[in-house]
């Protein structure tokens, strides 16, 4: 129904007016902490260029070349062709009754003399095993070949060789002239010292170079070099050592100039004096992946797996010993997607491996994505249980991948090992091998800069989870010595959890490292002394403890996005619009390559995804436009930002809020404690800011009380007690609760297990939620206590768990907005046929909501929510229209409390016949100093082109 209002205006309202703008009320939690950044990374950061020394200099790289081609494309999904193993001429058996190893070697063979396609493995179980003298199970040594199964758990490879010493299950194999350290094709010294950061080289000449070409930048672990780092158990191992390798494409030749372009920075320093040098090489293998299946090995039976029995023939881990489930080398431009190993049945020890999970060798811009390796059953010395080792490899990419239960999860090694990135990876307890028993530990642990001055390696947002993260100084090994193991490496915001020491870094690396934020329950940086003045001066630390609060959370998507110059498009959760106000401007927030959009450098396009009624844009392609609605509820909208080929798609949630059905009243409690059983049954818990509770042996039993006091609160509805937990379970590990009445004779601060109130009837018994919040209905107990004035004592009692944990809310001490609270809810809106009983003047037949018993122009569903009265036709007008400095005004008022159901909003037109279309940008004030009724001013600051103006009030939901 619509109240129709005309207004004669003798004058233009100009849009240039001042008018009232509509506050947005967005929804969001407790005020965060105050983000911060590293000194060493501004707003402003841009690239270290050569001008800065790697020898002297702080510097955080631009580690955003990594992984397949550099980020710059997405891993493809490869169409085809496709030759499905399981099909003529290959036959391979899926159900793992019969060896399949020929069949899916024949498979790969077609897809490489065919120049590439897709081996496809479907669901089931593949036997697979040594052939031959073979080191390797199935092999791939040509470019484009992609072994996929059909997903993690349904497609699987089970290796039933244990002999696998020095053996490797998958092979994929580049061509020796791609190698690191392949003499190549001819080779240019630089002519000068390049100290930072650079992709332009000076070079003595650039015959035989052009764009496009494979290079490799080296330069030698002179003797020079060694003494320069204060290792002189190092010298005359340069052969050993190798030196710096950097695999690069050249982008641009300046014969003038003599200077070559590279496609990335490099990584430390090159100087003359170490024959730094560009080496032009063969081309590696490219573009193939291995994706979606699982993959295990069959266990060796026999014992000797101690640290050092892989030494000796006679020991079982000596059959395991340097095996690899995966080895890739000499790959560019390639792939590992959503690969995990799998316990094979019949493997009583629980391992899924024998030795080590993936080697990247020689590789460069590999990405290893969502692959989870674990458990090896042995993890002895010698390099043994190892998940993810990079090994001469540069710009590769870790993202996303999990180890478990191994001596160490993610290792770099080797002075070739530069640029790569660890991102959101996750090492969980560390420091195992599974062996013959299924449970046993290792001298080694830890995810670490393993050896020989790998360097210039970002690990980013990731987590160790009873495990740390290392770049520490390793006296260890066989001659020459692991020793410096890392130069300008960083951690950024690293996640400890899980139990043991509180170090989730250790960082000690040659010239600078550094430590910059920590977040979760083990946030130390601990900066070890192994090296001695070796490792001088100290790393660079910052913001242990403070990781939540670091900007960016990830260098790694900061830096892409900066390089690539990434439009992105930030919105808040929810854009939440307070009744009756019906107009929001989306406060969005955009950036190109994470600097703010600069005016007119992008461009926005809106569109409606799902509404309830019509909705109306002020400009559809405005960055933020006013967007008024007709209807209250959920809206979804959608913005797409452009610059140049680049774009962002983001949605936007509004919701425009109901208005207040009903009051609310929250108390807190008067009291609450835990007790805790056994020795510590005489202790009181009363100032503790959690309330714990557990069931378990004696001794560690724990129960939780609370007391509300009800005396003054009003007559209400219902009641909700709101529990918060900081630390809430697991669903494996989530236990039954019972929430029981109990006595109120207890003081906070007194109150024991001894002494401790009695129980009475279970009132709740419920499983705690694992989102750290549960809300139950107290209403029946509360309303008992609130008549006779008294308090409500409620006990929280674990019925049964899972484990031996123990669990907790926050209590009334905590400061951090969880504490117990009991929701009251008053009276709202009465149903209209109780409102009706008021007025028994009013004839039978005209009692219903659509008739007009007073004969005003108003129904009687209509008088009520105006707070009118339905037998008396009022003289005012229900809508009174003003004129205010150029604003039309309109005053109406209605009753307190409406149905959730109920809203209004203004239409307008030129004509009384219509059309009539949404005003926007209506400000409404609201005066609530009548007991009964709210008083509503509502502006609309709307210029028009004609002499006369209609407005209508209309509402609905009545």
């Amino acid at each position: 129904m619509a109240l129709l209002l005309s207004l004669l205006r003798p004058a233009r309202i100009s849009f240039n007016q001042p008018f009232l703008l509509l506050s947005l009320l967005l929804l969001c939690g407790a005020v965060p902490a105050l983000a911060w950044r590293s000194v060493l990374y501004p707003q402003d950061w841009t690239p270290p260029a050569a001008e800065v020394s790697f020898e002297t200099n702080k510097l955080i790289q631009d580690f955003s070349h990594a992984g397949y081609k550099a980020g710059e494309s997405s891993i493809p999904m490869v169409n085809g062709p496709v030759f499905n193993v399981t099909n003529a001429p290959f036959q391979a058996d899926p159900t793992g009754a019969i060896d399949s190893t020929t069949a899916i070697q024949n498979a790969i063979n077609a897809a490489e003399s065919a120049g590439g396609g897709v081996v496809y493995l479907p669901a089931g179980l593949f036997r697979i095993s040594l052939q031959g003298a073979n080191a390797y199970v199935l092999r791939m040594d040509a470019s484009g070949v992609v072994l996929r199964g059909a997903g993690v758990g349904q497609t699987r490879l089970l290796n039933t060789s244990t002999n696998m010493r020095d053996k490797i299950v998958i092979l994929v194999d580049g061509p020796t002239a791609a190698g690191f350290f392949s003499s190549g094709t001819g080779t240019t010294l630089l002519r000068a010292d390049v100290l930072g950061p650079s992709r332009v080289l000076p070079v003595a000449g650039t015959a035989g170079l052009a764009a496009g070409q494979n290079v490799m930048v080296r330069a030698e672990a002179s003797d020079a070099w060694v003494l320069e780092h204060n290792e002189p158990g190092w010298v005359g191992y340069s052969n050993a050592l190798r030196g710096v390798a950097y695999f690069r494409q050249v982008t641009a030749v300046d014969a003038v100039n003599r200077t070559i372009t590279l496609d990335a920075p490099t990584r430390y320093y090159l100087k003359t004096r170490d024959a730094a040098r560009v080496i032009r090489v063969g081309t590696p293998l490219t573009g193939s992946g291995l994706e979606h299946f699982s993959i295990g090995n069959v266990q060796r039976e026999g014992a000797g797996w101690a640290e050092e029995d892989y030494n000796y023939s006679t020991n079982a881990s000596y059959y395991v010993h340097n095996s690899f489930l995966i080895k890739v080398q000499r790959a560019r431009d390639c792939w590992i997607r959503s690969v995990e190993t799998f316990l094979p049945t019949g493997n009583p020890a629980t391992c899924h491996l024998l030795s080590n999970g993936v080697l990247l060798n020689e590789c460069s811009r590999v990405s290893v994505v969502d692959c989870h390796f674990q458990r090896p059953q042995f993890g002895g010395g010698g390099g043994n249980g190892y998940m993810y080792r990079l090994q001469h490899a540069n710009n590769c990419l870790l993202e996303r991948c999990r180890s478990t239960y191994s001596r160490h999860g993610m290792v770099l090694s080797h002075m070739g090992s530069s640029g790569n990135v660890f991102h959101n990876c996750v090492d969980t307890d560390t420091g195992h091998q599974t062996g013959i028993t299924g449970s046993g530990s290792t001298s080694g642990r830890n995810c670490d800069h393993h050896m020989h001055f790998s360097h210039s390696n970002l690990i980013d947002a990731s987590t160790g989870d009873n495990s740390a993260w290392e770049a520490r100084y390793r006296p260890y090994g066989s001659v020459p010595y692991h020793d410096v193991t890392s130069a300008h490496g960083v951690y950024w915001n690293m996640l400890g959890t899980g139990s043991g020491s509180a170090t989730i870094v250790s960082t000690e690396q040659s010239r600078y490292g550094y430590a910059i934020g920590t977040r979760g329950t083990r946030t130390t940086v601990s900066l070890p002394t192994y090296g001695g003045t070796k490792c001088n001066p100290p790393d660079h630390v910052e913001g242990a403890g403070q990781g939540d609060t670091l900007e960016p959370s990830s260098l790694y998507e900061d830096q892409l996005a900066r390089r690539l110059g990434l439009v992105e498009v930030s919105v808040p959760e929810i854009f939440s619009v307070p009744f009756p106000s019906n107009t929001v401007v989306p406060r969005i927030s955009v950036t190109v390559g994470r600097q703010p959009a600069a005016e007119g450098a992008v461009s926005a396009a809106w569109d409606v995804l799902s509404t309830n009624g019509s909705v109306v844009f002020s400009a559809s392609n405005s960055l933020m436009p006013q967007v008024t609605f007709a209807w209250r509820g959920a809206h979804t909208l959608r913005v797409v930002v452009s610059s140049g080929a680049l774009s962002s798609t983001a949605k936007v949630e509004v919701v425009l809020a109901p208005p207040a059905t009903s009051g609310r009243q929250v108390v807190e409690p008067s009291a609450d404690a835990f007790v805790r059983d056994g020795a510590y049954s005489a202790d009181n818990y009363g100032d503790a800011t959690y309330l714990a509770f557990k069931k378990s042996t004696a001794g560690y039993n724990r129960r939780a009380f609370l007391r509300f006091s009800l005396a003054g609160a009003p007559a209400f509805r219902q009641a909700t007690l709101s529990l918060r937990s900081q630390a809430p379970p697991t669903p494996a590990n989530a236990p039954t609760l019972e929430l029981r009445a109990a006595g109120m004779a207890w003081s906070e601060h007194t109150v024991t297990w001894t002494n401790q109130p009695a129980m009475d009837q279970v009132l709740h018994t419920y499983a705690m939620s694992t989102n750290g919040a549960d809300d139950l209905d107290v209403t029946i107990e509360s309303q008992a206590a609130w008549a006779l004035a008294g308090e409500l004592a409620l006990a929280i009692v674990v019925a049964s768990q899972p484990g031996t944990e123990m669990f907790s809310y926050q209590s009334r001490e905590d400061v951090g907005g969880l504490r117990p609270q009991l929701a009251l809810t008053t009276a709202g809106f009465p149903p209209f046929a109780e409102w009706i009983t008021n007025y028994a003047s009013i004839p039978a037949g005209q009692r219903g909501p659509e008739q007009d018993p007073d004969g005003d122009g108003l129904v009687s569903g209509l008088e009520q929510v105006l707070a009118r009265n339905p037998v008396v036709p009022e003289a005012d007008s229900p809508v009174r229209p003003l004129r205010a400095n150029g604003v039309t005004q309109f005053v109406f008022r209605h009753a307190r409390l409406l149905p959730v159901t109920v809203s209004y909003y203004f239409e307008m037109s030129e004509r009384l016949a219509g059309p009539w279309r949404l005003a926007q940008e209506v400000a409404y004030t609201l005066s609530d100093a009548d007991p009964d009724r709210i008083e509503v001013l509502a502006e609309i600051p709307d210029g028009f082109a004609s002499a006369e103006r209609y407005y209508r009030l209309v509402w609905t939901g009545l």
